[in-house]
């Protein structure tokens, strides 16, 4: 975890939407694997972009936590089927966009300037979520 100073000295600009994905599968949409409902909030924790495959499926819903790059961009997960960006003021390019996929965990997309750079994730399963909508939004991995 970055010092609390490092995150202080860097402004922010954050972005939220909620993305076309829902339990209810809309037409652009991935569908949310079941369950996420029955699933009981976990202890807030910061987690680095690098580490979140050690993560693997949390067994608990991690919306509250953040997830953050050495860069300083940090986005704190939301609830489970909604998706937040941020990118640092100082260089707007790259953007950090997180989506809560319930039981399989999270993801994480470092873009830059609408172009996929990387993706991370807890687990497989979120990964291959993540890698549908990103084919349905007609991102190149």
């Amino acid at each position: 975890m970055p010092p609390p100073t490092a995150l202080r000295a860097l402004p922010v600009v954050l972005l939220g939407t909620v993305l076309a994905v829902s339990a209810c599968a809309p037409a652009r949409g991935v569908s949310i694997p079941p369950g996420a409902a029955d699933l009981d909030r976990c202890l807030g924790r910061t987690i680095l972009v690098d580490d979140l495959a050690s993560v693997g499926e949390p067994g608990c819903d991690l919306a509250g936590s953040g997830v953050w790059t050495e860069s300083g961009i940090r986005v704190v997960v939301q609830p489970v089927g909604v998706t937040f960006s941020s990118s640092l003021s100082s260089n707007p390019d790259f953007t950090l966009t997180v989506v809560n996929w319930g039981i399989p965990g999270v993801s994480a997309t470092l873009s830059e300037r609408g172009e996929v750079v990387q993706t991370w994730a807890t687990s497989e399963t979120a990964a291959d979520l993540e890698a549908e909508q990103q084919r349905l939004d007609g991102l190149r991995p």
